[in-house]
């Protein structure tokens, strides 16, 4: 089995193209929040989500075999992990730079061939890249998980055993919808259940671009839960909402 590094849009179009089965991206951060681009891709983009898994998440400060702490004067690193590294990375004074990942980033710094230049990536990555662990667990947070999601163009068949499910919908361009959505959310354990939304502008529910005197905000919505599609309450949670969905 083959297994490639690609920024998060280039990982989506692959497994959409079917260059490769799946791909695993990342959603959220327990200490830095949601992945947008990530979150982007899964609310316009076809493909499936079929699993869900949380890893604990230890970044380290990588350079090349000879280079010390006193060498590094710039990092780079995705910015999600810049984010969770964000106190130590002041502490020392690091200037930073951005990559598409953290694998590629290590990758930068080994084709660099400059001391002062690291990564933050981890360990696994420092052993593909022959790089070194200079400091490590260097992220702020004790305790740092990344949810990533597994994404197909197969949509899994859902059984009775699964525990966990993510729901995407859109509601209607029309008064009241936005609303009724949230209230249903609401209505239906909200307390086990947690909900993000954003506005987006977008071209009318034919799928035509917005005219030039039209101005519709999609409202899109992830709902992740701890409980599986089967039971009475989804049920009743979609039923509440199916009537205004432009999609679900």
């Amino acid at each position: 089995m083959a297994i490639k590094s690609y920024a998060n849009k280039a990982a989506y179009d692959a497994a959409l193209s079917g260059e490769c089965d799946v791909a695993i991206l990342p959603i959220e951060n327990s200490y830095a929040g949601e992945v947008g681009q990530t979150m982007d891709l899964i609310f316009s983009g076809n493909l499936y989500i079929n699993g869900i898994y949380e890893l604990e998440i230890h970044q380290n400060l990588l350079g090349l075999p000879d280079a010390t702490i006193e060498d590094i004067k710039k990092v780079t690193s995705h910015p999600q992990a810049l984010s969770q590294c964000h106190d130590y990375i002041k502490m020392r004074g690091f200037k930073t730079e951005e990559a598409n990942n953290t694998a590629l980033a290590a990758k930068a710094v080994a084709e660099a061939n400059d001391k002062s230049f690291g990564a933050i990536a981890s360990v696994e990555t420092a052993e593909i890249y022959g790089l070194k662990v200079i400091e490590a667990n260097i992220n702020k947070s004790g305790e740092n998980t990344t949810r990533f999601a597994v994404f197909s163009r197969v949509q899994k068949i859902a059984s009775r055993n699964d525990n966990r499910f993510i729901m995407m919908f859109t509601v209607k361009n029309e008064p009241g919808s936005l609303g009724r959505a949230v209230s249903a959310i609401g209505e239906n354990g909200k307390h086990r259940n947690r909900y993000q939304h954003k506005a987006s502008r977008h071209g009318n529910e034919t799928g035509n671009p917005a005219s030039e005197n039209e101005n519709i905000i999609l409202f899109l919505f992830r709902i992740n839960s701890r409980k599986h599609l089967f039971t009475q309450l989804i049920r009743r949670f979609y039923r509440r909402i199916h009537f205004f969905l432009i999609f679900s």
